[in-house]
């Protein structure tokens, strides 16, 4: 779970660019601006909720209470397969037993279950 958190550090800490120690709403334009929902108010909601700052303790909470967090490698199959079409990972996230509580750690480059999976001989681009 320390890698976990570790990783949601990581990417809160990318999103504050004013490195106030909290996300506001304009420093998470960017990132709303690739949800898929057209009203902008919707995208806000989604992230921000009623909270126009999140710490990094808001952010943590939100994702141990996040239905992903308690995906399994089940969950995790039919994630890669139905919703962003990545059925080329299935084995390499079923060999490193990648559930719910890692998916964090797949956004932090130098994380070592990050740099473990693009040293697999499945992943396209290989380092």
């Amino acid at each position: 779970m320390m890698l976990s958190f570790e990783a949601i550090h990581s990417i809160h800490k990318l999103m504050d660019d004013d490195a106030d120690g909290s996300v506001d709403t304009k420093e998470t334009d960017g990132f709303r601006g690739e949800m898929n929902s057209k009203d902008p108010l919707s995208k806000h909601n989604s992230f921000h909720r009623a909270d126009l700052l999140i710490s990094l303790e808001d952010m943590w909470t939100s994702w141990k209470s996040s239905p992903v967090y308690n995906w399994t490698l089940e969950d995790m199959e039919t994630w890669l397969l139905s919703c962003v079409e990545l059925p080329q990972y299935m084995d390499t996230f079923k060999k490193h037993n990648i559930d719910g509580k890692a998916l964090p750690r797949l956004t932090v480059k130098n994380s070592t279950l990050f740099v473990s999976l693009c040293r697999c001989d499945s992943l396209p681009g290989s380092l």
